[in-house]
């Protein structure tokens, strides 16, 4: 049978981790992993060496900065992880009848557009609720229901993820003025059949774009970690 660290080795290891620069705990687990299976890999050879000489013996394989470039690339792909869970659950959530949905409003939007003739009033309210929404959102709903709340003496990367999230919500106003105002300097003083069919197509993605990452896949995330790492969770 081969020998296999304790307990008490692997809590040193991770100790090493934070020796060595390594803030985030969910990056830790990696490179844990990755240490404790190089070691036991000596043991099936070496069964008698010592934890810390085989630890010793491990980091002196990586040469002088092996270790920064194994670190570097296991945030790599812990970092790539997340991106993937994050698409999945944007994926998750955009199926019906959430297209059906999607067709629905961008057609009532365009009505609007058409026969109204207020294409202006139309935009400037749209923009001024996703303000008003966003301040709510980021003073009051996010901080109580999808903040992750950890001890604070843990740092994680998947919080980086959290507010990569938050950040491309805070841009979105910005960008949808931009598109909008775009359309208009294109030479229509008011919106033409196509120009308000598009525009109905930008706002009602916007919409469900703001949607899915503010409460959604922030609710995903949340769960996940909670899964993970329920030893480190604020209740």
């Amino acid at each position: 049978m081969s020998k296999r660290l304790t307990d008490q080795q692997i809590e040193s290891l991770f100790d090493f981790c934070k020796k060595h620069y390594v803030p985030h705990y969910d990056l830790q687990v990696e490179l844990v992993d990755h240490l404790a299976s190089n070691i036991e890999s000596i043991w099936i050879i070496q069964p008698d060496m010592p934890f810390q000489q085989a630890l010793d013996k491990t980091f002196g394989e990586f040469g002088i900065f092996g270790f920064s470039t194994i670190k570097a690339t296991k945030e790599k792909e812990l970092l790539k992880k997340y991106q993937r869970m994050l698409w999945h659950y944007v994926g998750d959530y955009f199926k019906l009848p959430k297209i059906i949905i999607t067709i629905a409003l961008t057609f009532i939007l365009f009505t609007l557009f058409h026969f109204t003739e207020r294409d202006s009033s139309i935009t400037i309210i749209y923009i001024l609720a996703i303000f008003l929404f966003e301040i709510i959102y980021h003073a009051y709903i996010f901080p109580k229901y999808y903040k992750i709340k950890s001890l604070p003496e843990k740092k994680f990367l998947i919080t980086n993820t959290m507010r990569n999230i938050q950040g491309s919500i805070a841009v979105l106003p910005a960008v949808l003025i931009q598109l909008l105002d775009f359309l208009r300097r294109g030479g229509y003083p008011t919106f033409n059949t196509w120009i308000e069919l598009l525009a109905s197509i930008i706002m009602v993605a916007f919409t469900l774009y703001i949607i899915a990452f503010s409460f959604y896949v922030p609710g995903k995330i949340r769960e996940h970690f909670e899964e993970q790492f329920p030893q480190f969770v604020i209740s």
